[in-house]
């Protein structure tokens, strides 16, 4: 999954200037992408809670 999921970018003196984004996905890649901000969102919220009671 490595390089299907980079982003490119465009790089100034020492920082990120701008995220050029993921460009055209495919349905197949799109559905991937909406499972894992769900998974992600959800993990968040778990840390977030973890880290508040300890």
């Amino acid at each position: 999954m490595g390089d299907r999921w980079r982003n490119k970018v465009r790089l100034g003196k020492n920082v990120v200037e701008e995220v050029l984004g993921l460009g055209s996905l495919s349905d197949f890649e799109k559905e991937g992408l909406e499972n894992l901000n769900t998974e992600l969102k959800v993990s968040i919220e778990k840390g977030i809670k973890f880290a508040a009671e300890n």
